[in-house]
């Protein structure tokens, strides 16, 4: 019978040579057994609490394509260390017909794997449990359990000591002191960038490196040890089970830990309570945490210098609402200073989809212009299909006989080894080839009923917006944001404004997968003009591609 060989170990810090001695172990019990070696699948250094980002799939297609008769392994805690996941192997693997044997355990069946499953996934969780012990143990000692606040470097020699950095420490000063002066952390983050102070880890200072996160303690303004405090299980780290990805969740006050390490303080006594005091007094609910959108247009405007988001800045005299590049103000990143006026963009906006909205005949040609385009591209494209599938089966009958080169023990695995990673790329282009090849395009009808319903209901919303109303919740703004995806603004210097408006076409066509179709400059041209009939300024074409005419 085929067999392969799953082999796998945890961490980084366990022996690579764990795999090798698996694999012999394996080896020698097919040896024994008659079993015939045909492949190899390994993970080094993956945790087995996720079967996300492992070789386990690799395994179970290819015992979709018939490739072996059994998949060897050391344990069953190998292939996994939840119970779900063993059991999920063990159904598509009893499915298939491909028996799954554990060297130390024999051949894996519901119950023996459940409760070697539910063994592994307990001395996983108790691994777990002693480790934050353990972590425990050494912050009640002053010392550091883990990750290098901005700030401190760790003593070379003593695992878990930290030592001040003098240079990082002044900017830690000069961010608090700035702080109570009353500047803003945008303020703070701006003048940081202008004078070329590195940050800690991205290229340029945010507001949000500086204030972070009250709740869970992160961020220059939060963080306790610049008081001589080392605050430890402030977060936990959970996978999620969907995507195998580890997500933070605060832990409640009364779980962490905290010490005095008054070596490594930084600030002066009351400074960093005094910069407590005051966050707690200017805070803010943050915009994402609005449940709906306070404005016409709030959230789908977008900088035209650096494709950023735009937020209000403030009013004139007059009240009238200002808008500016949001990466402007963040961090100074954005070189285009200037602001304009919010409701110069809203009636532009509303404008521009009001006149094409009463030029049916303006979307019916962009349609027909999108769908003759996409069946020229699926006929050039189909022409294709054969060379590329002929491409597939050559290199999957090169790879058909490696392996049985190796089950005649022809060429051996190291040799085979060499030429298969080549093949396996190859063969990865040529799937990726033939998945971007357009399928054949349905034929798309104008909704004519909704164009009317939109342009009374945007007609309404100018009125609304003449009269001085703008609120992101009325009927009108529903429809923007229903034929809206994003509003890009060029400011200019006198003091006007042109818009591009990124259209989506779904609500006015009967397609299926037509998102986004097309887009204009809002002043000249209408925001779902064809590629023919783009006109002149700032403009992005159709199915959202740059320049004119695209």
């Amino acid at each position: 019978m085929r067999a392969v060989i799953y082999s796998r170990y945890s961490t980084d810090l366990q022996n690579d040579r764990s795999i090798e001695d698996q694999v012999a172990l394996c080896t020698a019990y097919a040896d024994r057994h008659g079993y015939q070696i045909v492949g190899r699948f390994e993970d080094r250094a993956v945790s087995g609490a996720s079967l996300h980002g492992r070789k386990v799939f690799d395994l179970l297609a290819a015992a979709e394509q018939r490739q072996f008769d059994v998949v060897l392994t050391e344990a069953f805690d190998r292939l996994a260390r939840d119970t779900a996941d063993s059991l999920f192997i063990l159904k598509h693997l009893d499915f298939l017909g491909v028996k799954l044997v554990s060297v130390n355990q024999g051949q894996a069946e519901t119950v023996n794997l459940v409760i070697h499953g539910l063994m592994g996934q307990l001395q996983r969780e108790e691994g777990a449990r002693k480790v934050r012990r353990g972590m425990a143990g050494v912050v009640r000692e002053g010392r550091n359990p883990g990750g290098r606040p901005y700030a401190y470097r760790p003593v070379a020699g003593q695992v878990g000591r930290l030592e001040v950095v003098e240079e990082e420490a002044a900017v830690v000063r000069r961010i608090y002191a700035e702080f109570l002066a009353g500047n803003s952390s945008r303020t703070i983050a701006h003048g940081l960038n202008r004078d070329s102070v590195p940050p800690p880890r991205r290229s340029l200072w945010n507001a949000s490196t500086i204030h972070g996160n009250a709740k869970r303690g992160i961020g220059i303004l939060n963080n306790t040890i610049y008081d001589g405090r080392l605050t430890w299980n402030k977060l936990r780290m959970e996978k999620n089970p969907d995507t195998g990805k580890r997500v933070s969740r605060e832990n409640p006050f009364d779980q962490r830990q905290e010490v005095e390490v008054a070596d490594l303080r930084i600030l002066d006594a009351g400074v960093f309570e005094a910069a407590r005091v005051r966050r707690e007094a200017t805070r803010k609910p943050r915009p994402e945490m609005h449940r709906r959108p306070k404005r016409l247009l709030s959230g789908l405007l977008r900088c035209g210098v650096c494709g950023s988001g735009m937020s209000t800045s403030g009013k004139d005299k007059s009240s009238r609402v200002r808008i500016r590049c949001s990466a402007h103000r963040e961090s100074g990143n954005c070189p285009d200073a200037k602001t304009c006026y919010l409701d110069s963009v809203e009636e532009l906006v509303v404008g521009a989809l009001i006149e094409e909205l009463r030029e049916p005949r303006k979307v019916t040609l962009f349609i027909e212009t999108y769908v003759a385009e996409r069946k020229r591209l699926v006929a050039s494209s189909q022409r294709n299909r054969s060379t590329l599938g002929a491409k597939l089966a050559r290199v999957q009958r090169e790879t058909d006989r490696l392996v049985d080169f190796v089950a005649k023990g022809l060429f051996s695995e190291e040799e085979v080894q060499k030429q298969l990673p080549a093949l396996r790329a190859e063969k990865q282009l040529l799937q990726q080839e033939l998945e971007s090849v357009p399928h054949e395009v349905e034929t798309v009808v104008l909704h004519q009923r909704a164009l009317s319903q939109f342009e009374v209901k945007l007609a309404r919303l100018r009125d609304e917006l003449q009269r001085g109303i703008d609120d992101g919740n009325s009927e009108g703004a529903a429809a923007i944001r229903e034929l809206v995806d994003s509003v890009t603004v060029y400011p200019n210097r006198k003091g006007g404004v042109s818009v591009s408006i990124r259209g989506k076409l779904d609500a006015l066509v009967g397609a299926r997968g037509f998102g986004n179709l097309g887009v204009v400059n809002g002043g000249s041209g209408g925001p779902f003009a064809p590629p023919s009939t783009l006109g002149t300024g700032h403009s992005v074409g159709g199915n959202g591609g740059s320049g004119r005419g695209t």
